[in-house]
């Protein structure tokens, strides 16, 4: 049996048409996909930030609760230990790896008050820098709001 020039057998594969279409495709998820998860994990960092500064705070309160008096030893504070998990015991993550924790003495000096603050480790150029103080007072030392920052 001869086969016909004009008949052309089938090769199992991809034309090139299928291939480019499917490239296309998948630039076109990549584009729209990479954007919003950074923005995804630039949210997550914040709030880990969030939650270390609330953490700090609440051991500041304690602090001067007993000592009649706010301390820029953070060591003092005795915040809850870690777990072999990586948590507190009431489940929070024990360092923030985003953000950076440090106290320093507020307007009225560190016996009366406190200012905290979360320095970003990784770009943030919205949130950079979190501060709160003694009176619940909570900025964005960046470019960004307080509503989105906190």
């Amino acid at each position: 049996m001869t086969h016909s020039p004009t008949l052309r057998r089938r090769r199992p594969g991809f034309t090139l048409i299928e291939l480019m279409a499917t490239v296309a495709i998948v630039g076109i998820l990549a584009a729209v996909a990479i954007p919003n998860y950074s923005q995804y994990v630039l949210r997550a960092r914040r709030t880990e930030g969030k939650a270390a500064l609330l953490r700090a705070q609440g051991a500041l309160e304690r602090y001067f609760t007993v000592n009649n008096k706010y301390t820029t030893d953070l060591a003092a504070l005795q915040l809850p230990a870690c777990t072999g998990g990586g948590t507190t015991p009431s489940g929070d993550n024990c360092e923030s790896s985003a953000y950076v924790i440090s106290v320093a003495a507020g307007g009225t000096g560190i016996a009366s008050s406190y200012l905290l603050t979360a320095n970003a480790v990784k770009t943030d150029p919205a949130c950079g820098q979190m501060t709160i103080n003694d009176l619940n007072d909570k900025t964005p030392a960046s470019t960004g709001s307080t509503q989105d920052c906190w």
